[in-house]
């Protein structure tokens, strides 16, 4: 991890490693200035020999803020403008992989150029066209629409409720930011069911949004992870870390996932407003203001050095 200099080390205090080999923090994350990242990026991104700079972004509470509700969480403007630049360079690829399922996130982007990735990497599909699902259990399809219809039947009571992401299905358990809290034993009676019919369904069961959505998903090996690794392979090839740089920002466990595959061969920032959460991350951006400034650095130094 690179050195920091005073004003951004005053604001960012490491502490020991934990058990599991993430890194925690203590101290106050205040808002970070764009010129915090000289330090940060710049020796990742100063050795010669590579040609192009590969940005990996998760969606939710890392490019957009997140809203009252998914259908809420929007690409700020200033985001989007940044991001539609990059994704115009020929220097840089640009790749969202979120949770959301491919049409939505799509949609909510909407910038060419891009590979997108949904529901955490098993849809991917390059701006070429080119598209990749790993290979899925047999009859995911139909036990997917049996376990949503179960979910909606026996577990959308009280404010929760299941969002359908195709192969993938969110249960929701927390209220949103307009909703009466659901009481807690209630709460604890639906997620319980709804765990117990995921597993009855075959489906692997995750965490996502900080633990205010429980998922099922296919029961295979795949993550955001696997995503990415397949993401750079299939874009560059299999010797894909000699000739490129890369940069990850995600904020929440399923993002952690790819900071692991990625260690070594990338530079991960985890956004989270806490320095307490423990994190692979070699760094941590306070919220999506924090990205968008490291974006803007990103497309300075750029422009440098195709100027240089």
């Amino acid at each position: 991890m690179p050195v920091l200099n005073k004003a951004t080390s005053s604001r960012h205090i490491d502490s020991e490693l934990g058990q599991d080999g993430m890194r925690a923090r203590s101290g106050t994350m205040e808002a970070i200035k764009r010129s915090d990242f000289d330090v940060m990026l710049g020796a990742h991104l100063s050795s010669p020999g590579w040609s192009r700079l590969c940005l990996l972004l998760d969606y939710d509470g890392t490019l957009a803020p997140h809203g009252a509700h998914p259908d809420l969480t929007v690409l700020p403007p200033a985001t989007r403008e940044v991001l539609r630049r990059l994704a115009d360079m020929p220097e840089v690829f640009v790749s969202v992989i979120t949770g959301r399922c491919l049409p939505d996130i799509k949609a909510k982007v909407n910038i060419r150029n891009i590979t997108y990735a949904g529901n955490h990497g098993l849809d991917i599909v390059h701006p070429d066209g080119t598209r990749f699902v790993p290979p899925l259990p047999e009859e995911v399809e139909e036990k997917a629409s049996w376990l949503l219809q179960r979910l909606q039947a026996e577990c959308c009571q009280a404010g929760a409720w299941v969002e359908n992401k195709g192969i993938v299905l969110a249960f929701h358990h927390e209220a949103w930011k307009d909703k009466a809290a659901i009481e807690p034993e209630r709460k604890e009676q639906l997620l319980g069911r709804a765990r117990q019919l995921m597993e009855e369904a075959g489906f692997r069961i995750g965490m996502s949004d900080g633990g205010l959505v429980t998922e099922a998903k296919p029961a295979i090996q795949w993550d955001k992870g696997n995503a990415a690794i397949h993401i750079l392979r299939s874009a560059f090839g299999v010797a894909w870390s000699e000739r490129i740089r890369v940069i990850f920002a995600g904020d929440d466990l399923t993002d952690e996932d790819a900071m692991k595959a990625l260690q070594g061969l990338a530079y991960s920032f985890r956004v989270v407003n806490s320095g307490l959460v423990q994190t692979l991350a070699q760094h941590r951006l306070s919220d999506t203001k924090g990205v968008l400034a490291m974006l803007q650095w990103v497309e300075a130094f750029m422009l440098n050095r195709r100027a240089g």
